[in-house]
């Protein structure tokens, strides 16, 4: 990392010092040196699973290699999730935070919350909050700005490999994957959530090539369209008044 301390004085001498200022001061450069080394290694797990180098320690899944470490280094799984949703974050917008001067001994706490912060408010106004403000000021802010954004957020945003329902994640698709691929899962989403928003139906056929789909298509329109006349026809079609009249 770029602005990453070359090393960090872990001594723990302190402890048995009588001197209370010593002591608090201990305890900060303490504090000061987990945040770091907790995003060097949120960080460092990104890096681990983009490079897929967790098969050199013979692990078949990153998932695995997470499993492994847990057991090793007697760490929860959860710490060990936040630790590398935090390095996510800091891989993705690390050239905008440093630029803006991002501090990793104040900022490691905030980090997982700053995705979910770009996705309601403009990017430069909540990268500024997001190095302005300390973490409850910038929790705070992230909590009122999805309360103003209910009612105003679209039932589906297609934002490249992920889409998200009614402003929640409802779909991630590996970027990893080849193109033609990712092409397909895309479109297949796009029109399961246009018929979820239109309370409609999504038909999923296995055709063989592209002659198929060209004809496939046509027919399919055709049939639908009539189907559509004739449910119409229906509706505003009167119905005889069969009532009896009593002539008496």
């Amino acid at each position: 990392m770029d602005n990453l301390p070359a090393t960090i004085d872990f001594t723990l001498k302190y402890v048995d010092s009588l001197n209370a200022m010593e002591l608090d001061s201990g305890i900060r450069e303490t504090i000061k040196g987990i945040k770091v080394s907790a995003l060097a290694v949120g960080y460092a797990l990104v890096r681990i699973k983009k490079e897929k180098s967790y098969v050199e320690q013979y692990h078949r899944k990153f998932s695995e290699y997470l499993e492994d470490l847990c057991l090793d280094a007697h760490i929860s799984r959860s710490t060990i999730y936040t630790w590398l949703m935090a390095g996510k974050v800091y891989d993705k917008y690390k050239d905008d935070l440093n630029n803006l001067g991002f501090s990793e001994l104040d900022g490691y706490t905030k980090l997982p919350y700053l995705e979910r912060a770009l996705m309601l408010g403009d990017k430069e106004e909540v990268l500024d909050k997001f190095i302005s403000m300390n973490y409850q000021e910038f929790i705070d802010f992230v909590k009122s700005a999805k309360n103003e954004a209910k009612g105003e957020v679209p039932y589906w945003e297609d934002r490249g490999n992920v889409f998200l329902q009614k402003g929640k994640r409802a779909v991630i698709i590996n970027s990893s994957l080849d193109k033609r691929s990712l092409n397909a899962l895309k479109s297949a989403n796009r029109a399961a959530l246009k018929a979820l928003e239109k309370n409609g139906y999504l038909l999923m056929v296995h055709l063989k090539s592209p002659e198929e789909l060209r004809r496939f298509r046509k027919i399919a329109k055709r049939a639908r369209d009539k189907m559509r006349e004739k449910a119409a026809g229906k509706k505003t079609a009167r119905k005889p008044n069969t009532r009896r009249v009593n002539t008496r």
